[in-house]
Formats: structure tokens, sequence, C-alpha cells
């Protein structure tokens, strides 16, 4: 009976080995067996390729819509020079500032409408990754029996910069050790389902990465 309990101890312990030495092989630590793991969202989102593309479009969307609106501004201005060659009173002078009250209502309503619509897009970019992120984080861990995954900061404390350091007190991770970070492997989970949908996982429905 001992005999066979310390064989059976034997061949655990270099199983383990084998799944650690496989780990490495693939660059990155072997996860601790713990219920609880830890990741760097902020590494992720950072790191995310189509987050960085859609942001690309974004931002070129952005500035097309912004050369538009300064072509308004300065034809605005152009009429705004114009009025004053009028003189005031003149069926000419009404009819002009009618038509700059009316483009400076219309120009204003513009600006407004857009500012909201490239702020709920760029708010739905970030919820399509962190749903991605969060699908994948799942998936993993129950495929591990990790039953708490905790958001941390991996990035270093800078004493100077009070930004950095308040967030680092308001972290609830105070010190993880690193075979319990999984950002290394979440990021491998997305890569290889770049739809944001791992093997197993649930669908967030469809991706706003447009």
């Amino acid at each position: 009976m001992r005999n066979t309990l310390i064989v059976a101890t034997f061949v655990a312990s270099v199983l383990a080995i084998f799944a650690a030495i496989d780990v490495f092989a693939q660059g990155r630590p072997a996860p601790a067996q713990s219920p609880v793991a830890v990741v760097d969202m902020n590494y992720i989102f950072k790191k995310h390729e189509g987050l960085s593309q859609a942001e690309a479009r974004w931002k070129q969307d952005m500035q097309a819509a912004e050369a538009n609106v300064k072509k308004d501004k300065e034809r605005l201005t152009t009429m705004a020079e114009k009025l004053k060659t009028y003189r005031t009173g003149t069926p000419d002078y009404k009819k002009l500032e009618e038509e700059m009250t009316a483009l400076s209502v219309q120009l204003q309503t513009h600006i407004q409408i857009q500012k909201k619509e490239f702020g709920e897009r760029k708010a739905k970019l970030f919820y399509a990754v962190y749903s991605e992120v969060h699908d994948a984080v799942k998936y993993w861990s129950d495929r591990n029996g990790v039953n708490l995954v905790l958001q941390f900061s991996g990035d270093p404390v800078d004493p100077n910069n009070p930004n950095s350091i308040a967030n680092q007190l308001s972290s609830l991770v105070v010190y993880n050790h690193r075979s319990i970070d999984i950002t290394g492997i979440i990021l491998d989970e997305i890569a290889h389902n770049p739809k944001g949908v791992a093997p197993g996982a649930t669908k967030p429905g469809k991706s706003n990465l447009h």
C-alpha cells in the first residue's frame, strides 16, 4: 500500500514537472495551482491589435469631421466679412444675417450630435474589447479551475506621479506572485480567436470594432 502511494506521488510529481516545462517552453510562466489569478486589463487594451486599428479609424473619421466643421467655420468668417460691406438694415444685410444665423445654429447642432456619436462609438469599441477579454478570462478560468480573477496593474509605481500612486493605492491587489498573472495567456487566447469569442465561451454579440 505504501509503495503504491509512493509511486503515485512520484508519477504525479513527474507529470507536474513536464507540464511546467511545456508551458515555459511556450515563453510564459505556468499559473500556480490557485483558485485566484490576476490580469492586467490596461496592458491588454494597449496591446490589443484590433482595438488599436479601430481607434486609428476612429481618429481618422474624427479628423475628417473636424475638417468639415473647420470649413463651415471659415464659411461663417467669410460671410461675416461680407456682411461688413453691407449697410445695416438693407435687404441684402438682413438676408445675409439670417443665413449666418441659420448656418451657425446648424453648425452648433451638428457639432453636438457628432460629439455624442463619436463618444458612443468609442465607448462601444472599449466595451467590445472588454467583452472579448471577459470571455477569454472566463473560458480559461473554467478550464483551469480558477474561481476568482482580479484586475491589477503591472506598471511600476512612479513616486513622483500622484496619479500613479493613487492608482496603486486603489488597487485591490497589493501583491501577487507572477505565476498567477494570466495577462500573457489571455492575450494569446485573444490572438488565436480574433473575433473575440473563445471556443466554448458565450458570445458577446456582434463585434463593434468598425
